[in-house]
């Protein structure tokens, strides 16, 4: 029998209780077209105390207060909706979504130094959050930070939010999610303050197989692989169409806008902040790994070790393109990938061969008077976006046995005629298996995954997710446990 737990029974079962009330919201039923309406600190509270509530959709109509949070729960500060407790393998989503409308939530605190998963947010699956300001944030967990969400996980979205303050932990950690993975969007959102974890940035500690576009970070970011923007985008992530303006200091992997950028894609941005480190330094990214990076500058200046560039500071296998450091603000002139330019020849009126092929008419906008970026060219206000993410009708997948030692079968409907492609990520969200091929009976798809298949992969026990898509839809999803 599965072991459920709410999080109200949960919280009585440690040491010491919230000392808040819980209030439902005076209006609404939950649903898109009648969400839930908050308008108190209490009215949040509502929502975390309770696991059944995480499923539905909610507004926020003023602006709250959660500066009394640092008082709460014998000064563990708030308890993150969405949660995974790891010994007994219990995890549970916010699966709904959450329209700030433009109010803040101000002084939320967290001290929770030795759990995973914090934020406003613990966990996320297919949800939405948007339109959400928090300011003056003091969180502090482990691994998995991030002042919205600490895991966004799996199609959900963040767009159009805001977050000052100050953000730490010891393994991935970041401005508005700890990471970011599975197809997940964070869309126009910023951060300002400080940021410190093992891996960090000022968006998104980790962002894998998913996208970050229309994004500023104004934050100082520091740990051992650190990036204006992003600590590590790696599996076929993107970020586009963003910026840094930080200082970044990392011990070993430091960049401007990506600390580690592993086989991902960075597009139309550029990073101003100074960047500094031991080994694999960037003033735009740090290491940069079979991966691709178009119309992109830096400014900062960089300092370390070995192995470190005015844009790149290491390289492998990667194409850089159109792209160009300021070889006098960054006090270098070399480069693994890109092209070294004068001040005068990246300031306007910029030299025939800088920044050549750039989009102006949609994308960047020529500072003429250098009154917006010291002369460089910045980026417009509101480029060509993602579009929205909205849940698909989704079939319930089947896995059995699960858990499971060496083999389990992953069963679904479909009735499309697209192709179909299922994609099995680990725990950091590293694709560790993919098929388009199936087997078909009277009970529908079905695909056997054997965990030993002979290719030498090194997969371990633990947690791993299955994820069925077709022509960009998601189909359905599920949670396997591969047992000792």
């Amino acid at each position: 029998m599965r072991k459920i737990l709410s999080l109200t029974t949960v919280l009585f079962l440690s040491a010491g209780i919230f000392a808040q009330t819980s209030t439902p919201p005076a209006s609404g039923e939950g649903t898109e077209t009648d969400p839930y309406e908050i308008s108190s600190l209490e009215n949040l509270y509502w929502i975390a105390e309770n696991v059944d509530r995480w499923n539905y959709h909610y507004v926020q109509t003023s602006d709250i207060d959660a500066s009394e949070t640092s008082g709460w729960n014998d000064g563990e500060g708030w308890q993150p909706i969405g949660y995974y407790f790891y010994d007994d393998e219990i995890i549970e989503y916010f699966e709904g979504s959450y329209n700030g409308q433009g109010y803040s939530i101000d002084g939320l605190y967290i001290n929770r130094p030795e759990e995973e998963n914090q934020g406003l947010f613990g966990i996320t699956y297919m949800a939405k959050i948007v339109n959400l300001d928090m300011t003056n944030v003091d969180i502090t967990g482990c691994e998995l930070v991030g002042a919205i969400v600490g895991w966004n996980y799996c199609y959900s979205e963040i767009k159009n939010c805001s977050v000052t303050g100050n953000i730490s932990g010891s393994d991935i950690v970041g401005g508005i999610a700890g990471t970011s993975m599975s197809g997940s969007v964070i869309d126009n959102c910023n951060f300002t303050g400080n940021v410190e974890g093992n891996i960090s940035g000022g968006i998104t500690g980790l962002n894998t197989a998913s996208t970050v576009i229309n994004c500023f970070s104004q934050g100082d970011i520091s740990g051992d692989g650190a990036g204006g923007l992003v600590g590590q985008n790696i599996s076929n992530s993107i970020v586009s169409k963003s910026y840094s303006t930080g200082n970044i200091f990392g011990e070993n992997i430091a960049g401007g806008l990506v600390g580690n950028n592993y086989e991902s894609e960075v597009h139309n941005s550029y990073s101003t902040g100074n960047v500094s480190g031991e080994i694999q330094v960037g003033g735009l990214i740090g290491f940069n790994h079979m991966s691709e990076v178009t119309d992109s500058y830096s400014t900062g200046k960089v300092t370390a070790n070995s192995e470190f560039g005015g844009l790149i500071g290491f390289a492998f296998g990667s194409d850089v393109s159109n792209s160009y450091w300021d070889t006098e603000t960054s006090g270098q002139t070399d480069s693994d990938g890109g092209e070294g330019r004068t001040t005068d020849e990246m300031t306007y009126p910029y030299s025939e061969n800088t920044y050549a092929g750039w989009d102006f008419e949609n994308i960047w906008i020529a500072d003429t008077d250098h009154s917006v970026n010291n002369g460089y060219p910045y980026l417009r206000d509101d480029p060509t976006s993602v579009p929205d993410i909205t849940k698909h009708d989704m079939t319930e997948m089947m896995i059995y046995p699960n858990p499971f030692n060496t083999a389990t079968t992953i069963r679904f409907e479909y009735s499309g005629n697209d192709p179909v492609q299922l994609v099995i990520y680990n725990f950091s969200g590293q694709v560790v298996k993919t098929a388009d091929r199936f087997s078909h009976d009277g009970n529908g798809y079905y695909f056997v995954w054997q965990v030993d298949d002979g290719t030498g992969t090194g997969i371990t026990p633990g947690v791993y997710f299955a994820v069925i898509k077709s022509a960009g839809k998601l189909i359905g999803s599920g949670k396997m446990i591969l047992s000792e």
